[in-house]
């Protein structure tokens, strides 16, 4: 296994882990259950900095793509600044999830903003999981090229080949 098979096996659990405790806060802000709350809060917290092994992962998995010829340096470099957001929104809901424990507010203030701050997450998790696959997937980028075919995509095929009809 390389760094760029150790990224693509971790980078997947900040991002389903924002989906799922977002889910969970939700559910807890409006059931009564002290239990859930605290439950809810203490996995955001958990989900919250599995982002830090995925965004350092993604570090060793560039260096090692970077000078492939089919490795945009473009795409790579928006989708490291994507998961830097996505960082560092998933390490501060986290420890506004992990404060609010403390603080013993899972009922109020505390939980309304780390579910608020989740929902933040899950949409900049979902824009650095998108810029992402980008790099490795021409479908998820809208190329035309087909898989498996021999095709040039440098040319423009946009343009006709028919001759424009002149009307004299």
């Amino acid at each position: 296994m390389n760094e760029a098979h150790l990224h693509l096996l971790v980078n997947h659990v900040p991002v389903i882990g924002a989906l799922v405790s977002l889910f969970a806060l939700a559910v807890a802000l409006f059931w009564k259950s002290a239990d859930f709350q605290k439950s809810a809060l203490i996995m955001a917290l958990i989900f919250g900095l599995t982002a830090i092994p995925a965004y350092f992962s993604g570090e060793a998995a560039e260096e090692l793509i970077e000078d492939q010829k089919n490795v945009s340096h473009e795409l790579v470099e928006n989708h490291e600044e994507a998961a830097k957001l996505a960082t560092i929104a998933a390490i501060v809901s986290g420890l506004v999830a992990g404060g609010a424990l403390i603080l013993k507010n899972a009922r109020g203030a505390g939980m309304a903003a780390a579910t608020v701050l989740f929902l933040v997450t899950v949409i900049l998790m979902a824009r650095a999981a998108n810029s992402g696959g980008q790099i490795m997937h021409p479908e998820i980028r809208g190329d035309t090229a087909r898989y498996g075919a021999e095709q040039d995509i440098s040319t423009d095929d946009t343009k006709s080949e028919e001759e424009p009809d002149h009307h004299d």
